[in-house]
């Protein structure tokens, strides 16, 4: 625990998925994805109602997200490569 590190999030995020050296942070409009022990921001993936499918800690990162077009939804999983 570092009580002297802060992460300023870009949006709102509803959940987190840890997959070092990575942190996910899942908001409804997009994810965000920082490096763990810098907080450097990664990569934001936009997106609409995004929400992670992670149960448990797993290699896999499973997420689901509505398609505004044509209504459906969309499961996908993220590879974080290292």
């Amino acid at each position: 625990v570092r009580p002297d590190w802060l992460i300023n999030w870009e949006g709102h995020p509803l959940s987190f998925v840890y997959h070092y050296p990575y942190i996910l942070a899942f908001d409804s409009s997009f994810i965000e994805i920082r490096h763990v022990n810098t907080g450097e921001l990664v990569q934001i993936i936009p997106g609409h109602n995004i929400r992670s499918l992670q149960l448990e800690s797993t290699e896999i990162i499973f997420c689901v997200m509505d398609d505004i077009r044509t209504g459906n939804e969309y499961v996908f999983s993220l590879n974080c490569i290292v």
